[in-house]
């Protein structure tokens, strides 16, 4: 088993404050399912390792007696920032999960009421558009032509109907 040295314990736990504070101040940097099972219980935390920050895995005892040792505010003050990292990572991602569903329920009552307005401008299209078929429908002499003219308005009107009673389902 390899010994660890006295700096690199007194290091990694500098570091671990580092790694702490920042979570609390840009909980959105860190992934919930990675940190969140690091920080949940004191053995957890003592265990986690990241040579990238200089973290070293050490026994939960160990952990302690040497947090003990290199700062003065002991063991209790890095506990604590452990926790209010948790709470903060948790809380973060559950509220940005809130605003997630919160912005979709928006977005699909803005999408609902866009549809019912443009629904409502292509009838009013149609409504126009019929009443000028029908005007020149008036004019018109061949009664051929008069027939194919009336059954299409007979159409147009059943699909808006059919259409305004689907819409009141």
């Amino acid at each position: 088993m390899k010994k660890i040295k006295l700096q690199d314990i007194e290091e990694s736990i500098y570091s671990e404050i580092d790694l702490l504070n920042d979570i609390i101040k840009h909980p959105n940097k860190y992934e919930k399912n990675i940190y969140l099972p690091i920080l949940v219980n004191q053995k957890n935390f003592s265990l986690y390792e990241n040579k990238e920050y200089g973290i070293i895995s050490i026994s939960l005892n160990t952990h302690k007696y040497y947090t003990n040792k290199f700062l003065s505010t002991k063991y209790i003050f890095l506990n604590q920032l452990r926790i209010k990292a948790y709470n903060t990572l948790n809380d973060h991602n559950d509220s940005k999960k809130k605003l997630t569903n919160h912005t979709k329920l928006n977005l699909n009552s803005l999408i609902v009421k866009k549809s019912i307005e443009n629904n409502f401008n292509l009838v009013k299209i149609i409504y126009e558009l019929k009443s000028l078929i029908s005007h020149i429908y008036s004019r018109i002499e061949d009664n051929n032509l008069k027939n194919e003219i009336n059954n299409k308005l007979l159409q147009i009107e059943h699909l808006i109907r059919f259409t305004q009673e689907k819409e009141n389902e």
